[in-house]
């Protein structure tokens, strides 16, 4: 194979390099390797070794700095390098190291930030003889030139942390959050801590990004995402702090218009907006209708399919919807919060020895979907063209308390149905994913027809995570 001249690969490295971390990443020597006819020997940076040439390109790592010096400060690594194809290669060497009394909670991993074709990376440990710590060498292996247009990102993910010094008998024997969960719309919680009397402790409240969110900082920590700001306090004389901290909104990912005429007068799932830029599969739409008041009485709807026939403003919702062109829509999304606690003296074994404390989360309502499907290429649910799954998703609402009954109804055509023995009942439904249950009474008609109908009266009860449930109707009637 002929070698690479020119460079054929360009990244950034990312890194949150606040003042607690010696961060690097150098260059190295990236070898190339192709069969010639020749002796042994050495030329420059080209060597001939077993009737192979190995040809060496340094890559380049330029650095920049945003919020340098600050518990913010970012570091940039523009890498380019020179590489063979569809091999494993080192283009970089990346130094970690804690400054003194710090420690690697967890080691370093590549991330890239969104998947690239052809493309895959890595961080290999390297032991260095002597040295408390290890370094890391970063390998790519691509199938393809990736060009600096693409605009690649990985993101270097670490945590450094302060292990606690035990100085007196102070203990935090117990911290608690109440409910583990915060309302969608924001709101407060009381943190207390318990032990023993007067003991200090440090209090830090992060969003999911690693972004202070606490209520009334008066110092600066060690945190394992870096250096930060934290409520500093003493417990009283019988052992008791409350601190009470407010959580925002969950976060709007973007506001925008609808684009689409088409469901103006008949419900559609399908439909345009002026921008879907951020939006992302699970995000939940929130809108009103003609009345004012909230599409499908509160019914949580999110967005199932993005980018839809190649329209990176056109998705796919869970539930269709009617909605007037130019209507206002925003697009929400969960988020979770972390609670960390810590002290110069020692932690209670009660208290989560893993970072963070306690995770508080701000969930969306979930969905349970339905998937009728069938590998009868002529039969038709509910009109659908032949073979095709049918697809329908109830979101839970607001007033529900986690519980809603409905009726589902199966139509099929397209044959002569003979029913199974001791079918439809509710075992046929089953879950694929998710912590939601259905419950309830299945009937059928039409047995011996051209039209099978199953009914199926449902009780839905909710879970944390949207669920999924198939149906093979050919377990049923065939």
């Amino acid at each position: 194979m002929a070698l690479n001249t020119t460079t054929n690969l360009t990244l950034k490295l990312i890194a949150k390099t606040k003042g607690n971390t010696t961060y690097l990443v150098d260059a190295v020597a990236v070898p190339q390797k192709s069969k010639v006819r020749s002796r042994t020997f050495d030329f420059g940076n080209t060597t001939i070794t077993d009737g192979y040439i190995i040809k060496n390109n340094t890559s380049t790592s330029v650095l920049t700095r945003e919020n340098a010096s600050t518990i913010n400060e970012v570091s940039t690594n523009l890498v380019t390098a020179i590489v063979p194809y569809n091999e494993n290669s080192k283009i970089a060497l990346v130094t970690i190291i804690p400054a003194s009394g710090y420690k690697l909670l967890k080691k370093p991993r590549a991330i890239l930030k969104k998947p690239v074709k052809g493309l895959r990376v890595f961080l290999e440990e390297y032991i260095v003889p002597g040295a408390d710590y290890p370094k890391y060498n970063l390998i790519c292996k691509t199938e393809r030139e990736i060009k600096q247009s693409e605009n690649v990102i990985i993101d270097i993910d670490y945590l450094i942390h302060k292990p606690s010094t035990v100085l007196s008998g102070d203990v935090i024997k117990r911290v608690s959050v109440g409910s583990s969960k915060v309302p969608i719309y924001g709101g407060s919680k009381n943190i207390k801590i318990y032990g023993t009397p007067n003991s200090p402790f440090e209090l830090s409240v992060l969003d999911g990004n690693d972004n202070n969110i606490i209520s009334s900082s008066n110092a600066t920590g060690v945190l394992p995402s870096g250096v930060g700001e934290v409520f500093s306090g003493t417990l009283n004389k019988r052992g008791y702090y409350s601190f009470r901290q407010k959580f925002p909104a969950a976060p709007i990912v973007r506001s925008t218009l609808v684009n689409d005429t088409g469901a103006a007068t008949n419900p559609a799932a399908t439909i345009i907006f002026d921008s879907l830029s951020g939006v992302v599969v699970g995000d939940e739409i929130v809108t009103t209708d003609s009345r004012n008041q909230k599409i499908n009485k509160g019914e949580t709807i999110k967005v199932t399919a993005i980018n839809v026939d190649g329209n990176a403003n056109k998705c796919t919702l869970s539930k269709a919807i009617k909605i007037a062109d130019n209507k206002r829509v925003v697009f929400r999304r969960s988020a979770s919060y972390k609670v960390n606690v810590e002290t110069t003296g020692t932690k209670d074994s009660a208290i989560n020895s893993v970072y963070p404390t306690h995770t508080i989360t701000q969930d969306l309502g979930t969905i349970i979907t339905f998937n009728a499907s069938t590998s009868n290429g002529s039969v038709s649910i509910n009109g659908g063209s032949g073979g095709v799954t049918h697809i329908t998703s109830y979101g839970n609402k607001s007033t529900s308390k986690n519980e809603r009954s409905i009726r589902l109804i199966y139509t099929l055509t397209g044959k002569t149905f003979t029913e199974q023995s001791n079918h439809p009942v509710i075992s046929d439904f089953v879950n694929a994913s998710g912590d939601g249950t259905v419950s309830g009474v299945l009937t059928s008609s039409g047995r011996g027809t051209t039209t099978y109908k199953i009914i199926a009266d449902l009780e839905l009860t909710y879970g944390s995570t949207d669920t999924v449930f198939n149906i093979n109707v050919d377990n049923i009637a065939t």
